[in-house]
């Protein structure tokens, strides 16, 4: 009877394990779900893995990082020692968001730019409205296909932070002491989710035509002086107004001599999650599978960032810390229900700043303030040095002799002709 039971159990378990694995399987779009910023319809950028020193890191591969935590939406990074050598990296990312109207979009010269980019009238640009619309007229006599512009944007921070070092001999330089990041790569994945919202609906396609930057800022505290609070020698790539970023189906480096070694390669890092043969159609056309890729890869690299302004007297030091907005241009096939409408910007994160008392001292004599105090103390120390030799009394007199002399002394007569 016990055994009986038992292989009853079993059979119930087999079979309620296997139809949990076919519903997994047979369910529309369910294993194409992947972690991201947002499911709105489109595409959205997300934090995917940093190449420093020859290396990919990500969080499967940490290659000994004392941190490395990469979310889609945030990064926490120290390659090496907690509290020596490369000091902390952080980031944030706003998803993207379609510019609903560009008159209104920050930076104000957005709209000129975009206005003499397309060659487009001032009155053309309508708000709710994509930018630009392409239609095809197809050699089969079939119905015309039209594809939309949309422009849209999307906000990245980065920053450095230094942790405080235990008391005592550090083999290698602390964190704040000058240490610098130098070609380092952030790397960020545009994916293209989710791939349907309603079973029997068919989802618009997303093609991204071009990325820009808007703007970089570099946050400046304002409790200091800007000459002291500004890294002259920060670099970002890309950093210029309007430079193109740079556009990978996979993260330069990964790529191997075939196509097979190189999703190896990929999926190796936990870069690629969504790899698919299937052929991509709109209307019954297909679609360049090149263009319309489910994952796209843009590197921001660190050219020269990180800790400034060290002084191991007092302990002062200053962190940079970075926006980027970039301006996105995105082809779209079919109807963009869902779009990710809700206009908001980030702001920039507050460095990370520690100001000892000889940097103070230092502010404080550059001051006006300051000059008039060393002014009033300079003349405190003459007079002092004159009290000291014997001087500042025979001084004292002299002045004081020849204003009692002026004093006495009778005016002038008058000539004889003055009335």
């Amino acid at each position: 009877m016990n055994r009986t039971a038992t292989w009853a159990f079993l059979l119930i378990v087999i079979i309620l394990t296997t139809s949990l694995v076919m519903t997994s399987t047979l369910t529309p779009g369910a294993s194409q779900i992947s972690p991201s910023v947002s499911y709105y319809e489109g595409i959205h950028p997300q934090f995917s893995l940093i190449f420093h020193e020859a290396k990919y890191y990500s969080n499967d591969n940490p290659y000994g990082a004392s941190d490395c935590r990469i979310h889609p939406g945030s990064i926490n990074f120290d390659p090496d020692d907690w509290q020596e050598g490369k000091p902390n990296l952080g980031g944030e990312i706003r998803d993207i968001q379609i510019i609903r109207d560009l008159s209104k979009y920050v930076p104000e010269d957005t709209y000129t730019h975009i206005l003499n980019l397309f060659n487009l009238g001032a009155n053309s640009i309508q708000p709710e409205k994509p930018y630009k619309t392409y239609t095809w007229d197809l050699e089969d006599g079939s119905k015309a296909v039209s594809m939309d512009l949309w422009l849209c944007s999307f906000d990245v921070d980065l920053w450095i932070s230094a942790d405080s070092p235990t008391f005592g001999f550090h083999s290698t330089p602390i964190e704040r002491a000058n240490q610098r990041y130098h070609g380092t790569e952030v790397w960020l994945k545009l994916q293209v989710q989710p791939d349907w919202i309603i079973e029997g609906v068919s989802a618009p396609n997303f093609a991204i035509g071009y990325i820009e930057v808007a703007q970089f800022e570099q946050y400046l505290n304002p409790e200091v002086s800007s000459t002291w609070a500004r890294d002259n020698q920060l670099q970002i790539i890309p950093q210029s107004k309007w430079a193109a970023a740079s556009l990978y189906p996979v993260p330069s480096g990964l790529e191997g001599k075939t196509d097979e070694e190189k999703l190896k390669a990929a999926m190796s890092q936990g870069a690629v999650n969504n790899i698919g043969s299937e052929v991509t159609k709109y209307q019954g056309h297909e679609l360049n599978s090149a263009l319309f890729s489910k994952e796209w890869f843009i590197p921001i690299t660190l050219q020269d960032m990180g800790t400034f302004n060290y002084n191991g007297w007092d302990g002062s030091y200053n962190t940079d810390s970075i926006k980027l907005k970039f301006l996105v241009h995105v082809f779209v096939f079919g109807q963009w229900t869902l779009k990710p409408e809700i206009e908001r910007d980030m702001q920039i994160h507050v460095s990370q700043i520690n100001v000892g008392w000889l940097t103070q001292l230092g502010f404080f004599l550059s001051s006006w303030e300051g000059q008039l105090f060393m002014l009033a103390l300079g003349i405190l120390i003459v007079i002092i040095i004159l009290w000291f030799t014997g001087l500042l009394g025979p001084l004292l007199n002299y002045l004081g002799a020849r204003k009692y002399a002026a004093a006495l002394k009778p005016p002038p007569k008058r000539g004889k002709g003055g009335g």
